[in-house]
């Protein structure tokens, strides 16, 4: 392949070439006429005349070889040697010396593949280097087309022609004889070679073939003429006769040769006629018929046309027929011999033909008003016209016009609308390339289409429109590009196709139109839309966007994309797939043999709870007057704990966007939630939606029931048991104790309870405007139907459970609490005990109080908006903070305290959540939140260390080493002077007195019961009428508290009848039932010391 980047830069000199022979326009020309481009030559088509090369016999031998023998020399047939002999009329290989042509290396065997003249006159030129083995092809080609395998041999391992004397190829039908061969010259690399030695073979014809330089080829194919010839052409005139010999005067030399040319033109050369031209037999290397007769083309260097359009259209006019051809050589070399063999120059000789050729050349000069390619008809003004009548000349097509051929001449047009033209002395418009248009006529460019338009045909007048029209504002055009290893989309005017049509940035496609991203996805302008973590939409309807139950269930990505082993198919990725459960990081995997461990432990865990709560208020009270002591503070302090937990988990029913640590420590909390999932309950029995709900409502009946399986588990064998002893009665059943547990069970898990019975009464708004519940139920849709009604109607009718609750406790504290008191009987009050034992007396009302307080904080989450729940919340507890620090409800002041602490830090964590909710950077506010937290922990480890600590403490060491139980009226002297006395001879101990050591009348009784090492009694008179002295003794007597009763001498004991008459006697006796002392238990003691 020509490498252009080695073309000559110097001006060129030769714009035209008006003989190139067709068959030099190879395919490797066809190649390099591409890479030229717009700068390749410029085909202007035939010459006229046409051109032949082959074997050539001049005129004179001709006409010698028709006069003795009748026949011509130009037809093959009377060149075979098998009735004919040639030789007697041409010249043989004898008659030429051998230094005169090549020898056969650089001739014969040398075949050049594409024919050249090297710079001397010729029809051919050469187009790259010479190639051996290309020669060595066509070698084979002549064996195999032939089956002439004598005529060649190996040497040096090529295969070559065998040459006589080193220099002639010579025919099979002469090989007896070499030397008379005709003898046919040719030049160069053997030009010709290739076809004339299988047309000899074929044809039987004597010829022997040679090469010879230029020069000498053309004086050895003279020499071979007759001599009269010879000196016509050396002097011009006739041959004297002196010249004239006896015999053969000369020898006619055959040929190889070629028209046009000038060299033997005056010899009247003609070409040896053969068989017609074979395309098939050529195209397959047989050359047994005649070559081709081929066309001989015009060429103008490119841009021609341009810069010189009338020289351009004379040459492309220029057309000579064969007969004026031969005429204008004949005049040419004419010209020589008349100048004594000097050649003329061409344009002499071209000039002579003009002058004597007008009629032939005058068409071909074009007229005035003939344009040229990139012009047009023009009139007096300069201004375009369509009609060559109105024209004057020719003017240059400006941008926006293209030259038209208009019969014989051309005019400027305007472009029609879709087609442009930018340039000068343009031959046509060009259409509007696709995503370009042009709307009117005369443009010199085309318009890019605008962003959300495109043009995908060439040549269009109006782009069109994305989307067929509809929703403009929606559609642009753009493309996906790599921006820094990242791949972006954006947008592009000049669409070229409607693949450029997307929606914008916000929106997607679906079913044809585009629809906006709502919250939760996100739509870059790729028509996709790509969920965001923490959302769901199916693949089936990718704009309808659930926000999921927890972000780690929906990855994100594209629609339909849940987080490893949940079901697609569920609202919100908010169920596992078939026989899986819920794992950490919200996937769902296989259970195991952990999993299955887990749902029996949290089975069992509810018997040991059931278990727990049944049998430690019987660990705190033993009897019916035994008086709280430290334990009670641990147990105050879980249940608060419990209470605060609960209260969280409601706060994290606000769907809160908290941060880290607090979010994972409030989603740990779902465990005291019932949450089914956390508890590995599927992996015992698949549940859906409404079967995980009724499960879960039907857990506090459950409980119910356990709770009554470990009390009949607890009653002795005395044949009390139920299935054993039939004549059974209620006392026997000991139902307080067992109303005492659920009644405590219903307490601590009120919150848990009823929240979870209002779930179905929760809906949620997704982005796309669906309602579904709320939390666990995500997948069912809040419409009132089908399971939402089922779980409604079971929801609204469990309601009655936590509501009856609180209605029944009210009724106690109002009804029956106050009449067992006012009957001085705490035997009736047994049931109820837990709801009054942390409470203070005279605080009862805040057993209900504080149901109430949580009935509040239960509904807070049904406030529509979150503003709204988060100040419910805050009015609800911020009331509760109140009543706390101004009644101090709690028996215990560590209690009390706790209580306080635990509310102050929920308010700081409630009022902390405002910022989480608006849209600030809440960081560092986190940690503010977690503070509160951390003093409520620690507050709850320290006030159950500190009832802890204390009860240890009791075992060891009473805080009292005496109690002096006395009647201030009678003995209070007394007291005071025993109470020094006993300090001094015990140092360190300390002794009791009410009026030194009683701060909190509530806590009296437990002073006795657990602070104190010896009650003292110091026996009055009136001390048995003493109603708060009766309540101290009856403590120590039922506590078995070691006792001494120092007695006056005036002193009486009770009798029976004092003691049957006790409540008349000692009226307000009753007050005493507040502290759970009975007249029951007054008359015991009575009955003790009688």
């Amino acid at each position: 392949m020509t490498n252009f980047s080695q073309c000559r830069t110097d001006p060129r000199r030769s714009h035209f070439t008006l003989e190139n022979w067709e068959d030099t326009v190879t395919v490797e020309w066809d190649m390099i006429f591409r890479e030229m481009g717009e700068f390749a030559p410029v085909n202007l088509g035939s010459a006229g005349y046409s051109g032949y090369d082959g074997v050539y016999i001049l005129q004179d031998a001709r006409e010698r070889c028709q006069a003795e023998t009748g026949l011509q020399l130009s037809y093959y047939s009377n060149f075979n040697a098998s009735w004919f002999h040639p030789d007697r009329y041409a010249a043989t290989v004898a008659m030429i010396a051998p230094h005169r042509v090549m020898n056969c290396t650089v001739g014969v065997n040398f075949f050049h593949p594409e024919y050249a003249k090297d710079g001397r006159p010729g029809r051919r030129c050469s187009l790259g280097k010479e190639r051996m083995n290309e020669s060595e092809d066509e070698r084979e080609e002549y064996v195999r087309a032939t089956g002439d395998t004598q005529a060649t041999e190996e040497v040096d391992g090529r295969l070559v022609l065998k040459c006589f004397q080193e220099r002639w190829f010579v025919a099979p039908s002469c090989r007896g004889n070499a030397s008379n061969c005709v003898a046919v010259v040719t030049s160069g690399a053997g030009w010709g070679l290739h076809f004339m030695i299988q047309q000899a073979y074929f044809h039987n014809m004597p010829l022997a073939f040679a090469s010879a330089e230029w020069e000498e080829y053309i004086d050895i194919n003279l020499e071979f003429q007759p001599l009269s010839d010879r000196f016509e052409r050396v002097t011009g005139g006739h041959t004297p006769p002196e010249v004239l010999v006896a015999g053969r005067l000369s020898d006619w030399s055959a040929l190889y040769w070629w028209r046009p040319d000038e060299t033997f033109v005056l010899q009247r050369g003609m070409a040896v006629v053969f068989p017609s031209h074979s395309v098939s037999e050529y195209k397959a290397g047989i050359y047994r018929t005649s070559q081709k007769e081929l066309t001989l083309r015009k060429y103008a260097a490119a841009g021609l046309d341009v810069v010189a359009d009338r020289v351009y259209g004379l040459a492309e006019n220029l057309n000579i027929g064969d007969g004026d051809m031969a005429n204008l050589l004949y005049l040419h070399a004419q010209s020589q011999a008349v100048n004594n063999g000097t050649a003329p120059e061409t344009w002499d000789t071209a000039c002579r033909w003009i002058l004597s050729n007008t009629d032939a050349w005058q068409s071909w000069v074009p007229y005035q008003t003939v344009c040229a390619v990139g012009k047009g008809l023009v009139d007096l003004q300069n201004n375009f016209v369509s009609l060559r009548s109105e024209a004057v000349n020719c003017a240059v097509c400006p941008p926006g016009f293209a030259s038209l051929k208009s019969q014989s001449t051309r005019v400027c047009s305007k472009c029609q609308p879709g087609f442009y033209q930018n340039s000068f002395r343009a031959a046509e418009c060009l259409p509007c390339e696709p995503g370009t248009i042009s709307s009117e006529a005369g443009s010199h460019h085309c318009t890019p289409c605008s962003l959300g338009s495109f043009a995908n045909r060439s040549g269009m007048l109006a782009c069109d429109r994305c989307g067929n029209g509809s929703q403009e504002e929606l559609w642009t055009t753009s493309m996906q590009v790599d921006v820094y290893e990242e791949t972006t989309w954006i947008q592009v005017q000049g669409a070229s196709s409607a693949q450029f049509c997307f929606c914008v940035e916000g929106s997607f496609l679906w079913q044809g139109r585009c629809q906006q991203c709502t919250t939760g996805s996100y739509c870059r302008g790729s028509n996709q839309l790509e969920v965001l973590p923490g959302y769901f939409s199916s693949s089936v309807a990718p704009g309808e966007i659930y926000k999921c139950l927890s972000a780690s269930h929906c990855p994100g990505g594209k629609p339909g994309t849940c987080t490893v082993g949940r079901d697609p198919d569920s609202l919100g990725c908010s169920s596992c797939l078939s026989m899986l459960r819920a794992k950490d990081g919200g996937s769902c995997g296989e259970c195991d043999n952990g999993d299955y461990l887990l749902a029996v432990a949290s089975v069992a865990a509810v018997f040991i709870g059931v278990g727990i709560i049944y049998y430690v208020p019987g660990l705190c009270d033993g009897t019916r007057v035994s008086q709280p002591g430290p334990l009670l503070i641990t147990i105050t302090s879980v249940t608060q704990l419990l209470t605060t937990v609960q209260i969280l988990s409601v706060v994290h029913l606000f769907d809160i966007p908290w941060r880290e640590p607090f979010a994972s420590i409030l989603e740990f909390l779902k465990i005291f939630n019932f949450n089914l999932d956390v508890l590995s309950i599927a992996c015992l029995t698949p549940l859906d939606s409404l079967g995980e709900y009724v499960l879960r409502v039907c857990l506090m009946p459950v409980l119910m029931l356990v709770a009554l399986l470990v009390h009949f588990g607890r009653l002795d064998t005395n044949g009390y048991l139920l299935f054993f002893h039939r004549p059974m009665s209620l006392r026997n059943l000991k139902l307080s104790q067992l109303f005492r547990t659920i009644g405590t069970i219903f307490m601590i898990w009120f919150i848990i309870v009823f929240s979870l019975l209002l779930e179905p009464f929760q809906c949620y708004e997704h982005p796309n405007q669906v309602l579904t519940l709320k939390h666990m139920y995500q997948s069912v849709l809040c419409n009132g139907q089908g399971r939402h009604m089922h779980m409604y109607i079971i929801g609204g009718v469990a309601c009655a459970m936590p509501m009856g609750f609180l209605v029944f406790c009210t009724w106690i504290v109002l009804v029956e609490i106050p009449k067992g008191i006012a009957q001085v009987d705490t035997s009736a009050l047994d049931a109820y005990f837990f709801l009054i034992r942390r409470l203070r007396p005279g605080a009862e009302i805040f057993s209900v109080l504080f149901q109430v307080r949580n009935l509040f904080v239960v509904l807070c989450p049904l406030v529509p908006s979150m503003s709204g729940k988060i100040v419910a919340l805050n009015l609800v507890l911020g009331a509760n903070l109140i009543a706390v620090v101004y009644v101090l409800p709690w028996r215990s002041a560590v209690s009390n305290f706790l209580d306080v602490v635990l509310l102050c830090g929920l308010l700081g964590i409630t009022e902390m959540a405002a910022l989480f909710v608006q849209d600030v950077d809440a960081s560092n506010d986190i940690w503010v939140i977690m503070a509160c937290l951390s003093l409520m922990v620690l507050g709850i480890l320290g006030a159950v260390g500190f009832g802890i600590y204390k009860a240890i403490r009791q075992k060891f060491r009473k805080e009292f080493k005496f109690f002096l139980c006395h009647h201030k009226a009678a003995s209070g002297s007394m007291a005071r002077l025993l109470k020094i006395e006993l300090q001094n001879r015990s140092p360190g101990s300390k002794t009791f007195v009410d009026s030194d050591d009683l701060m909190n009348l509530t806590r009296l009784f437990s002073y006795v019961a657990q602070d104190t090492d010896t009650f003292v009694v110091l026996g009055s008179p009136a001390i048995f009428t003493r109603k708060w002295c009766m309540g101290e003794m009856a403590t120590a007597f039922t506590n078995e508290v070691r006792t001494v009763l120092l007695a006056w001498p005036t002193m009486v004991l009770p009798d029976e009848q004092f003691i049957e008459n006790y409540r008349s006697t000692v009226p307000d006796i009753k007050e005493l039932t507040k502290f759970g002392i009975s007249l029951t238990d007054v008359r015991r003691l009575g009955e003790k010391l009688f």
